[in-house]
C-alpha cells in the first residue's frame, strides 16, 4: 500500500474543531478565605496563620514566617503541618519510633524524656505533629502556594533550631 492509496478520501478543511483541556480555577476562593473555613483546626487565628504562610511561602525557613508573624516556631511548625508540609518533626526516624511506642502504650513517657536526645518541647512538638493529620482541603489548597521542591528534613531542621 503506498501513500497514495493511504490519502484516498482525505480531505483538507478550512475548519478545525478546537480541542482543549478547559482548565478548572478554583483559586477564586483567596487564602484568607480557605484558612477561615478550619480555623478551629488551626494552631493560630486564620489572619495570623495568612500571615505566616505567605512570609513562608517567600522565605520558605521557619523563623522568618515566626517572626513576621510574631508567633513562636512551634506555631509556625504546627500550622505548616496541618497544610501538608512534610519533614518537619525535631526529632530522628528513630525518636519518632520510640515516639510511636509512647503513643501505642509500649513505651513510658519518662523513659523516652530520659534519652537526653529528645527534650520536652521537642517532645511535645513531635507528639502534636504525629497525632494531627493535615488538612486534606488546606494541602491541596496550598500545593502551588508552598513548593513542595523545598520540603525537605535538613532544611525543616536547620529552619526550626531553637525550638
Amino acid at each position: 500500500m503506498g501513500l497514495t492509496e493511504i490519502a484516498e478520501g482525505l480531505e483538507i478543511t478550512t475548519r478545525q474543531h478546537e480541542r482543549t483541556i478547559h482548565p478548572v480555577d478554583d483559586t477564586v476562593t483567596d487564602l484568607s478565605a480557605r484558612l477561615q473555613t478550619h480555623a478551629e483546626s488551626l494552631p493560630c487565628s486564620p489572619e495570623t496563620a495568612r500571615d505566616v504562610l505567605q512570609v513562608y511561602a517567600q522565605e520558605m525557613a521557619v523563623p522568618p514566617a515566626a517572626e513576621a508573624a510574631d508567633v513562636s516556631s512551634v506555631t509556625v511548625t504546627k500550622l505548616l503541618h496541618r497544610c501538608g508540609v512534610d519533614g518537619l518533626s525535631p526529632l530522628s526516624e528513630k525518636d519518632n519510633e520510640v515516639l510511636a511506642d509512647w503513643l501505642n502504650g509500649v513505651e513510658s513517657r519518662s523513659a523516652i524524656l530520659d534519652d537526653e536526645t529528645i527534650d520536652e518541647r521537642g517532645f511535645a512538638l513531635a507528639t502534636y505533629l504525629q497525632t494531627h493529620a493535615a488538612i486534606p482541603e488546606l494541602e491541596a489548597a496550598l500545593r502551588g502556594y508552598l513548593d513542595p521542591r523545598h520540603q525537605t528534613r535538613d532544611r525543616c531542621r536547620s529552619g526550626s533550631s531553637g525550638l
